[in-house]
């Protein structure tokens, strides 16, 4: 990769940073959003920094310090990075929620 890459890979990754966070506000433990909203407001789900497995194999993939889990086809839920032990309790939590999430991992 060249430079301009890295900063093009680089800008995508901020961006989808600055989505999250205005989707996610302070102090919200997680929020669902429409997977259309995202699309609307510009999110690239082809790029993340990095994902993080919670138990019943949920894979998260996230942008710095936050998060998305593709509940179905048309809702995403939006979560902070809190640690390993959080996003496996956190799953349980989602799975109990919404039973479809643990069929299908949209992410």
């Amino acid at each position: 990769m060249d430079s301009w890459e890295v900063r093009n890979v680089l800008s995508i990754l901020k961006t989808n940073q600055k989505i999250l966070a205005t989707v996610l506000r302070d102090g919200q433990e997680y929020a669902k959003v429409s997977f259309l909203k995202l699309c609307e407001m510009g999110y690239n789900f082809k790029y993340h920094t990095h994902t993080d497995l919670g138990s019943h194999n949920l894979t998260y993939e996230f942008c710095f310090e936050k998060g998305i889990y593709r509940i179905d086809q048309d809702w995403v839920i939006v979560v902070r990075d809190l640690g390993e032990s959080y996003l496996k309790e956190f799953s349980k939590k989602l799975v109990r929620e919404y039973p479809s999430s643990n069929n299908q991992n949209y992410a």
